[in-house]
């Protein structure tokens, strides 16, 4: 699980960071600005946010919080707000979570750990053919493109849609699928081993490409 630390202020959002790397999850960076906020939407970058609420005088983590309400990105405030008209602004965000600082430790790991959960049990509307079919995402073994449709495996079956490989890797959370190749992406958490050229995933053998294999490298340190 990847995560955003929107945060103004250097020694919290270090402490973040070592609660978040403690867990064994990954901090996708730290920012305090909306445009760089922005930046990492546009990428995808992160599956979670942290938010604090007022960063440089201002209450940006609101604006943050109103474009990510429009997505399927869960976040949480990290905030020392608690006065209830803050309280309602809030709300109407529709936050996962809202931690008062100082906070504890235990407090942070509790809420990442229930969004990890809900990011598993995330499910994804697959338009196959005349029938709609929804699928668990931690139900997909890997995606292969063929031509102009996508296959998506699961353990159980095997699902074609008309849609390109990148545009639906975006729709699911990078935290647990890789791109591997031009042509295929994996469910890490279904990968046996990793070679030169192609990885294991459940009995099948798909090709790791020059483009993506020094990511993979990076990724799993081989």
């Amino acid at each position: 699980m990847r995560i955003l630390i929107a945060e103004d202020d250097a020694l919290i959002s270090e402490n973040l960071s070592l609660i978040i790397n403690s867990c064994g999850f990954e901090v996708s960076n730290i920012i305090c600005t909306v445009e760089k906020f922005d930046e990492e939407l546009q990428e995808s970058s992160f599956d979670v946010a942290l938010l604090d609420i007022r960063m440089n005088g201002k209450d940006l983590g609101l604006l943050m919080a109103k474009k990510l309400s429009d997505t399927n990105i869960p976040f949480v405030y990290i905030t020392s707000f608690s006065d209830k008209e803050m309280l309602l602004s809030a709300i109407v965000s529709r936050p996962h979570g809202y931690i008062l600082k100082p906070f504890k430790k235990e407090e942070i790991i509790s809420e990442l750990k229930k969004l990890e959960g809900k990011l598993k049990s995330r499910t994804i509307t697959l338009n196959c053919g005349n029938n709609v079919c929804v699928v668990r995402l931690s139900d997909i073994v890997y995606l292969g493109s063929e031509n102009v449709y996508l296959n998506v495996y699961t353990m159980e079956a095997k699902y074609i849609v008309r849609e390109k490989l990148g545009d639906f890797i975006e729709q699911l959370p990078s935290s647990t699928f890789v791109r591997t190749h031009q042509s295929f992406a994996v469910n890490k958490d279904y990968i046996k081993s990793i070679g030169k050229t192609i990885i294991l995933i459940d009995g099948s053998n798909i090709p790791i490409s020059r483009k993506f294999r020094d990511d993979l490298r990076a990724l799993y340190r081989v």
